[in-house]
């Protein structure tokens, strides 16, 4: 039996509960232990002392009348022997049975009250149990909900901030490809006598902000542990690091770089993307996945 049944079981001993869980309960007590059927049994001794606890009551002279009318008539006659014995008590015991009785009778009374105690005891103790395991559903409810509030907040948070950065990138594609003086740069991958790559990119050179916007396509993701370097390279070889970035499940990529300030434009030929520890590398380790020629 659970704790919610062994609440009810008085209830179920008076025959106080609806039919429906009077039945579950019945169930569920004949397929319990002994212990559950001694548990009833206790209930049941409770509720049948109980009546003791009520007032004495003296029954009208018409009860009294209908009950002797409805003895036979041999119990009413009694043998003379008996009827001596009968009357034949001492001053004494005739003394003494009016005070028996009524210490008796204290004695129930005294008996009923305490079980009535321990009855209401019982019940209150019941209800308060239930009451407890009712509030500590209440308050796992609200957790559950609190918490899949927040799940629900955290996800519409990263989404705004999806959808945000998504924004961005097309604001600044937008400003870029409104420049009056704007360069594009082809980015394919190098032959090298290998199968041609699907992967391509360009540059978006903004010349009056000297900035690169890069868009990459088909360039699938590094290799674990690894990222996606550019390279700026002059015309005597120099290579020249500059951001370090990922594409996403679908090989695209949106990067937006400041030229340096120090870099001799006349002297960049070519802009180079190769894979690297990540982090970055300050020379090139890795292949090279995108190369395009600067025209100056």
């Amino acid at each position: 039996m659970t704790t919610e049944d062994r609440d009810n079981l008085l209830l179920y001993a008076a025959g106080a509960l609806e039919a429906d869980e009077a039945e579950q309960l019945r169930q569920r007590l004949a397929a319990g232990s002994p212990q559950d059927l001694g548990a009833l049994a206790e209930a049941e001794a409770v509720l049948a002392m109980l009546p003791l606890a009520l007032d004495e009551q003296t029954p009208s002279t018409g009860a009294k009348d209908r009950l002797m009318s409805n003895l036979p008539a041999q119990a009413m006659s009694i043998r003379p022997d008996t009827a001596n014995a009968a009357t034949a008590v001492s001053p004494m015991a005739a003394a003494s049975q009016p005070a028996s009785w009524e210490g008796r009778q204290r004695g129930w009374m005294a008996l009923a009250a305490s079980l009535l105690i321990f009855a209401v005891s019982l019940a209150l103790m019941f209800a308060a149990r239930r009451e407890s395991a009712q509030k500590d559903q209440l308050v796992q409810t609200w957790s559950d909900e609190l918490a899949q509030a927040r799940s629900e907040l955290a996800a519409q948070t990263l989404q705004s901030q999806v959808a945000q950065a998504e924004l961005t990138k097309a604001r600044e594609l937008l400003a870029v490809a409104q420049s009056a003086n704007l360069q594009l740069v082809g980015l394919a991958a190098p032959n090298g006598g290998q199968p041609a790559s699907p992967a391509r990119g360009r540059i978006w050179w903004d010349k009056e902000q000297n900035q690169w916007l890069i868009t990459v396509s088909n360039l699938m993701p590094p290799a674990g542990g690894r990222e996606y370097e550019l390279w700026f390279i002059t015309a005597d070889e120099r290579k020249i690091p500059s951001k370090v970035f990922n594409t996403d499940a679908s090989g695209n990529a949106v990067v937006v770089v400041d030229l340096p300030a120090d870099l001799n434009l006349p002297e960049l030929a070519l802009a180079a993307i190769t894979d690297e520890p990540a982090g970055g590398s300050p020379v090139p380790t890795g292949s090279i996945h995108l190369v395009g020629k600067i025209e100056q």
